[in-house]
């Protein structure tokens, strides 16, 4: 199966989404009461953006985090090796998305993933709690809902220090309950396994996700430290189609990981415009 092709060129091009809130600026006319409302005008296909950064640490970062995402936003955000604890994590809002998924380390610092999803789409959460042990899968998984399919999304970090055997058959454990089904299923993460050289670890991890018909995706390298290049973050999808997807790096400096983009063409999304109506109002002067 050949991988998709991968722009390396170290940027990227989202294409615009009408279901994007988009925020009104406008002047108070005294003769008019002004009000907006979100409504759905339908669903067409167009481009559903996902995106997985190894942030090393959220807090701080997310006035950049959206700064970036403003002109074309994705409509998935996952995050790994958070570093926050549950309630801190619940104090970080971005805009336009819901928080829908998050695992925090309770005996050792700093981990953690999280989802973010844009509040146009319908979700719900995927049990995945019982896989998860500190530093060796740490892990959440949510349901995209979506006109003609359901997108399953997993989202995973595994320390380098964590216990490979215990990460690889939990993992197939989880997949086993996740795939159920003939949804679509992504899993995204940072697997701090090498992807650029042959390993044991790389083998068997492929070996493992290829029974479940899920391919690596990204081929550009993810993390550059001391000068050495590795792509230990990887995005792995069980479409048979690569043609209708696009794997992109995002190198926006918010960490010693570059971010990952995966844009899944053709899927049928909802539509939600904000519409702004304009009322007459009059008084005994008019």
């Amino acid at each position: 199966m050949n991988n998709p092709k991968v722009n390396n060129s170290g940027s990227f091009y989202l294409p615009n989404h009408t279901e994007t809130a988009k925020q009104l600026v406008f002047k108070p006319d005294g003769n008019h009461d002004q009000a907006d409302s979100d409504s759905v005008s339908g669903f067409s296909k167009k481009d559903l953006t996902i995106f997985h950064q190894n942030i090393r640490g959220l807090k701080g970062k997310t006035e950049e985090i959206m700064d970036n995402i403003a002109t074309n936003p994705p409509h998935v955000l996952c995050f790994t090796e958070h570093h926050l604890e549950s309630y801190q994590l619940d104090r970080v809002p971005l805009l336009n998305y819901r928080l829908v998924a998050t695992f925090c380390r309770t005996n050792y610092r700093n981990g953690g993933v999280c989802i973010y999803v844009h509040e146009s789409l319908q979700t719900s959460n995927m049990e995945v709690q019982q896989y998860c042990k500190e530093k060796d899968l740490e892990v959440r998984s949510v349901r995209l809902y979506l006109p003609t399919c359901t997108i399953g999304i997993v989202n995973l970090y595994r320390s380098p220090l964590g216990n490979f055997n215990y990460f690889l058959n939990e993992l197939e454990i989880l997949l086993h309950s996740v795939s159920r089904n003939s949804m679509r299923l992504i899993i995204c993460g940072d697997f701090n396994i090498n992807f650029m050289v042959d390993t044991n670890h790389k083998r068997l991890l492929n070996s493992l996700l290829a029974t479940f018909g899920l391919y690596g995706t990204v081929d550009f390298p993810t993390r550059i430290f001391n000068n050495n290049l590795t792509t230990i973050d990887n995005i792995f999808i069980n479409t048979a189609n690569q043609n209708s997807i696009s794997v992109y790096p995002w190198i926006n400096g918010l960490s010693d990981h570059d971010a990952q983009i995966i844009v899944l063409h053709d899927i049928a999304i909802r539509t939600y415009e904000k519409k702004l109506y304009f009322c007459r109002r009059y008084n005994s002067n008019h």
